[in-house]
């Protein structure tokens, strides 16, 4: 059953498929106060997680993917999300902040 949940954003690190299933390694980048109804998991900032999927939807999801969520995790250790919020590439806030950056050397 459910041992505790969290929420937050999280970056995907690495993808294995297993059998009919993925599992999605992924690192917190931002964790956020978790949903009510379980107790909370304690998590910091680049604290890893394991994410259970079907391999279709694995299939789909690479490193560098930013998932943005509510999250159960199951008494084996692997999650799953309760929430979907966004999924998003990570490049566009990198992209943003080094854009900004550059546009001090067109002077």
């Amino acid at each position: 059953g459910v041992q505790s949940c969290f929420a937050g954003v999280f970056l995907v690190k690495k993808v294995s498929a297993v059998q009919s299933l993925s599992i999605v390694a992924l690192d917190a980048l931002r964790v956020d106060a978790a949903p009510e109804g379980f107790p909370a998991k304690a998590l910091a900032a680049d604290d890893p997680i394991l994410w259970e999927v079907e391999e279709s939807l694995g299939c789909v999801l690479e490193p560098g993917i930013v998932i943005e969520a509510e999250w159960c995790e199951l008494e084996n250790e692997l999650c799953f999300i309760s929430l979907l919020k966004s999924v998003a590439p990570q490049w566009p806030t990198t992209f943003a902040s080094q854009v900004g950056d550059n546009s001090n050397d067109e002077a």
